[in-house]
């Protein structure tokens, strides 16, 4: 395993000092609403990068992670929101997502509501605080579950796939129904009032109790509790009676800075670029456990970054895997990132998941031979009409 670290550190620093004779020139750069920027600019690599610049100073831009159910592209996702009657200005792909289950591998809050939750901190998330300040950190997840005699168990997996020794807690996030197998048994709970936000202590009561059960409906606006079948299980079971008033709370905690307020918008991806101007592309592996084949390959790449004061959120998005553009490796987007005066970023998904959606318009080039690729979520920058 050592000499895999000193080979990916080797062509990391080889990649660096390489990317640091790259430059960038601006093709175009328009505006695209108040306080919004898209910029399109070119390397002689070649690289086609595309820029959105936005100006958080701006009291009508909302930035909004957004959740729709399974796999969507950027670009449906972009009309679902419009048909909620919010104006989606710009949008990028999101989290790297299971294949299996179609669910984003990181945590995910959107409007405060809890989307996912995992207990693991290790990727780089962004979240949003109710004064819309933005942090990049990892985030654990926890839920606690509090039933009428008093019982409290605790959960570290919100709408992922069930193991047998963990308590997962299902929402309409996952669907309509849990997607579980018949081992374990599950409590559905409908719900009393408030919707499921993170942060907040929720009211729920048990509509039923299954002993031997798997693929629950899931009620709207209510939950499922699912437990793999093992020996705990069916004393979890008995905690609960039909007719029970039972209390969820649902937190994520990050592993570095503090957050003194509820977080109104999270969503991840996977390794940190910049954190307040420091290069950490050359120790991403052993940070969030990538390898050199990811890091130090160019691929087309979707990334973030925000710059010195916070004042200003940068939507990134580079063209890979075609002769007009052969994509960046680690060290070459953080290059960039400071190129434009970015000093905190962090990756998300890239590959064929590549997208940027301008007015509901595609403005980048996909690497997926059929095109745009369906993804678990995205960022958006949403006009507010106050």
């Amino acid at each position: 395993m050592r000499v895999l670290s000193i080979s990916a550190a080797f062509f990391l620093l080889i990649s660096s000092l390489h990317s640091q004779a790259i430059s960038y020139d601006t093709v175009s750069s328009e505006s695209i609403a108040k306080g919004v920027t898209y910029t399109f600019y070119k390397s002689a690599l070649p690289q086609e990068i595309h820029v959105a610049e936005i100006d958080l100073r701006n009291p009508q831009l909302s930035i909004e992670s957004v959740r729709h159910n399974g796999l969507v592209t950027t670009s449906e996702e972009v009309r679902k929101n419009s048909s909620e009657r919010k104006n989606a200005l710009v949008a990028i792909n999101g989290d790297f997502f299971s294949f299996k289950d179609s669910s984003p591998v990181n945590n995910q809050i959107t409007g405060y509501v809890s989307v996912t939750g995992y207990s693991s901190p290790q990727k780089s998330q962004l979240a949003i605080t109710a004064e819309k300040k933005l942090l990049i950190d990892g985030f654990t997840f926890s839920g606690t579950v509090l039933t009428k005699s008093k019982s409290v168990f605790t959960f570290e997996r919100l709408n992922s796939t069930r193991t047998l020794s963990e308590i997962t807690f299902y929402t309409r996030y996952r669907g309509t129904t849990t997607k579980t197998d018949s081992g374990g048994v599950e409590i559905i709970l409908r719900p009393v009032s408030k919707k499921i936000t993170a942060q907040d202590t929720l009211r729920f009561v048990v509509a039923s109790v299954s002993t031997i059960s798997g693929n629950s409906l899931i009620p709207e606006g209510g939950g499922v509790l699912s437990f793999g079948r093992s020996d705990t299980s069916l004393k979890f079971l008995s905690a609960f009676s039909r007719g029970d008033t039972v209390r969820i709370y649902m937190d994520y905690k990050p592993k570095t800075h503090p957050v003194a307020t509820k977080i109104a918008q999270l969503i991840g991806g996977w390794g940190r670029l910049l954190d307040n101007g420091k290069n950490l592309t050359a120790i991403a592996d052993t940070n969030e456990g990538l390898t050199g084949k990811f890091t130090a390959v160019r691929h087309p790449r979707t990334f973030l970054g925000i710059n010195a004061d916070t004042t200003k959120l940068y939507l990134c998005i580079v063209d890979g895997r075609q002769e007009k553009s052969v994509g960046m490796t680690f060290p070459e987007m953080a290059h960039f990132l400071h190129f434009i005066n970015v000093t905190n970023a962090f990756n998300f998904d890239g590959g064929g998941s590549s997208t940027m959606v301008i007015h509901g318009k595609v403005v980048n080039s996909p690497s997926d031979a059929s095109g745009e690729r369906p993804v678990a979520n995205s960022l958006q920058v949403v006009q507010v009409n106050n």
